[in-house]
C-alpha cells in the first residue's frame, strides 16, 4: 500500500472521529483520537459514553420518593401541618411529603 492511502485512511479516520463524537458530544476528541490512533482512536470514540450538555436536564427522572418508605400517621400529620403554611394551606400528597422528608434528612445528615 501505498503512502497516499495510509495518509487517506489517517484524515478519513480524524473526519469519521469527529463526526462520530459529535453525536456524543465529543467531537473534539472524537477528532483527535481518530488523528491520533486511527482506526483505533475511532473504537474508542464508539465506546465512549456521551457528554452531558451544560444546563440539560437528565431525560431520567428522579423517583418521587425512596421506595418502600411510608410516613406514618404521626409524620404525616407533622410534616404536613408544618408546611401547609409554606404551601399557602394547599394539601399535600404522601409522595410530596416523602421527598421533602428524605431532602430534609440528607440535608441534616451532611
Amino acid at each position: 500500500m501505498g503512502i497516499e492511502v495510509w495518509v487517506a485512511i489517517w484524515v478519513a479516520s480524524a473526519a469519521f472521529g469527529a463526526i462520530i463524537g459529535a453525536n456524543k458530544n465529543r467531537a473534539g476528541e472524537g477528532f483527535l483520537l481518530g488523528l491520533l490512533l486511527g482506526v483505533i482512536g475511532l473504537a474508542i470514540t464508539v465506546v465512549l459514553p456521551p457528554k452531558p450538555v451544560l444546563g440539560q436536564t437528565s431525560s431520567a427522572t428522579p423517583p418521587t420518593s425512596t421506595p418502600g418508605v411510608q410516613l406514618s400517621a404521626s409524620e404525616r400529620a407533622d410534616l404536613e401541618a408544618r408546611l401547609r403554611d409554606l404551601a399557602g394551606g394547599e394539601r399535600l400528597d404522601n409522595a410530596t411529603l416523602v421527598q421533602i422528608r428524605d431532602v430534609t434528612q440528607n440535608l441534616l445528615s451532611s
